[in-house]
């Protein structure tokens, strides 16, 4: 078994933190790595954002990664966090050490509580059980619907005055913003979309026009938002 070792997360690690990730899905049973996302939380720069990653390093590849995000004017005490272990290398001593640096991580100066969230999917036994022997409790669940799209779709019938249709791009961006804000802000840890953020994303590889819908009201404002991208 290599020696494996510990460092901050570099820019130039994107690439061995995908071959972690992929390792580590195909072998939990899931297979949505959405690369988009994976730029927005390791490489994209937010001034409203800290982010805090390290990895340990075994034989030239990643090993593990343990991951903080906080938002700077932070006033409920909160910070999301991730843990990924490849299988390999799935054992007490390296589990124990990722998550005292999760911890370490996600404690803000002048060490004031906080609570950290650390998101998992049902098929990550692995994971559920090394969070329960490091104190995490099940705080929510999350249930993700889908249909196979091959069978026929009921065609859907809606509000007199309402119209469901694609992005008119640019110029509805900051109304898909706004909306999308709003219909998060009851959400823990409730993000704020930005008109920057919405335009690289609608320039990425995974960005699908024709699935990027918004419902319209009767007076022309945004008030709905369905976005779907390639995986």
């Amino acid at each position: 078994m290599p020696a494996i070792t510990r460092r901050p997360y570099e820019v130039a690690d994107l690439g061995s933190l995908v071959d972690l990730l992929r390792a580590c899905w195909e072998h939990d049973g899931m297979s949505d790595l959405n690369l988009d996302r994976l730029r927005d939380r390791y490489l994209d720069e937010r001034p409203s954002r800290d982010r805090t990653v390290h990895v340990w390093e075994a034989g030239g590849a990643l090993a593990a990664l343990a991951a903080v995000w906080r938002q700077v004017d932070d006033t409920e005490g909160e910070a999301d966090g991730q843990v990924e272990i490849h299988p390999a290398f799935r054992r007490p001593g390296l589990e124990g050490e990722v998550i005292q640096t999760l911890r370490s991580s996600a404690r803000p100066p002048g060490g004031h509580p906080i609570t950290l969230r650390v998101g998992g999917r049902d098929r990550q036994a692995w994971k559920a059980a090394m969070l329960g022997c490091h104190g995490f409790a099940v705080d929510r669940t999350f249930h993700r619907m889908s249909r196979d799209l091959t069978e026929s779709i009921a065609v859907p019938v809606g509000d007199d005055g309402y119209a469901v249709c694609p992005l008119a791009g640019d110029a509805e961006v900051v109304a898909w913003c706004q909306t999308a804000t709003a219909a998060f802000a009851d959400h823990y840890g409730a993000p704020t979309f930005e008109p920057d953020e919405r335009h690289r994303r609608m320039l990425g590889p995974e960005y699908v026009r024709a699935a990027d819908l918004v419902a319209v009201g009767p007076d022309g404002d945004v008030v709905g938002i369905a976005l779907s991208s390639r995986p």
